[in-house]
């Protein structure tokens, strides 16, 4: 078999991230009005195996199973030319055995590859939910309130640790391949988690604290799968990029779009994070300006879709939003209509 290389692996990585990503997050969509997660992030410890321990013990089962179909394979080809015809019956038993342990060493495997991304999800989308990124450090009464300013989100710490400990454990249980196998591509994961999730930020208001914040949890996530893949993990500069829009103006957030086009993430993210700019400038906002504006963007990005997608004969996400701009605009702060 030939084994996709580079360019060629970085997009199976993004079309495995987009599926995973749009199943978990449909988690979400499905309990509308509540927060998914509680405050207390005891209650979601892990991924799909909840003990580090247990993913551990099922990269040693892998192993063994992988083992055992390979001694299985070299007696089944010693004894095939001995057997006699009446014994056949048991080179067919010995054979579906085997096969029954390479496909169960696999599914180990894979198991293995979902857990660190399932740990992803419920670890940033309860993040992005329940913290407040709108929320003022300063307090003029005590002069050490923002003493952790700097510090990362508690739960992309914990996720960070995880990492740690669950690359600790792995490097010595799997292969080196294996091992890349399970880490490499969850940069992407991550990514497109951390971007999806604009739209579910606590009350749809952020300050540029809380960009900070968003910002440094990406940066802290990177570093450590920096130093467990050794690879640099690109698509997480391209996510805090894409977060980083927040610091612009409405126009200059226009006009960003306009240089480098739909850089980072899908149109309809844009559009979000662009809504999430104005709810978070307050009461200030002239809603005849927001209307031009949002307009203007819906525009841009119509223009760069069209250049790189066939439009089917359904409405897209971003023409819905045009026609309905034009029939009387949007209340800004009424997001079920789009």
């Amino acid at each position: 078999k030939v084994k996709p290389q580079g360019g060629q692996m970085r997009k199976v990585y993004k079309q495995e991230s987009e599926i995973l990503v749009e199943r978990l997050l449909k988690l979400v969509a499905d309990q509308k009005n509540d927060i998914p997660y509680p405050h207390d992030m005891n209650y979601v410890i892990g991924g799909a195996l909840q003990d580090l321990n247990d993913c551990d013990a099922l990269a040693h089962v892998h192993e063994s199973l992988e083992w055992l179909t390979i001694r299985m394979s070299k007696m089944i080809n010693k004894l095939a030319p001995v057997l006699e015809s009446d014994e056949l019956n048991i080179m067919e038993t010995i054979t579906n055995l085997r096969n029954n342990f390479q496909i169960l060493s696999e599914k180990c495997l894979v198991v293995l590859h979902l857990d660190l991304r399932v740990r992803c999800f419920t670890k940033l989308i309860p993040m992005m939910c329940n913290n407040d990124y709108n929320q003022e450090n300063y307090n003029q009464f005590n002069p050490y309130s923002s003493v952790n300013k700097e510090h990362t989100d508690k739960e992309a710490d914990a996720l960070s640790r995880q990492f740690d400990e669950l690359s600790d454990k792995l490097q010595i249980s799997l292969q080196a391949n294996k091992f890349k196998y399970v880490f490499n591509g969850c940069g992407v994961v991550v990514s497109n988690l951390m971007t999806d999730a604009c739209e579910l930020i606590k009350n749809q208001k952020i300050n540029q604290q809380g960009v900070k914040r968003i910002c440094r949890n990406i940066f802290a996530i990177q570093q450590k799968l920096t130093n467990i893949t050794l690879t640099r993990e690109a698509e997480l500069d391209t996510c805090r990029q894409f977060y980083e829009l927040l610091y612009t103006t409405p126009e200059e957030f226009i006009m960003q779009i306009q240089e480098n086009g739909l850089k980072y993430t899908s149109g309809r993210l844009y559009l979000s994070l662009f809504d999430l700019l104005y709810k978070s400038m307050g009461n200030d906002v002239d809603t005849n300006k927001w209307t031009s504006n949002r307009r203007k963007l819906i525009d841009v990005i119509s223009t760069f879709e069209a250049k790189t997608e066939k439009k089917s004969g359904e409405l897209s996400y971003i023409q819905q939003a045009a026609k309905e701009m034009g029939g009387g605009g949007i209340d800004i702060y009424d997001r079920t209509k789009y």
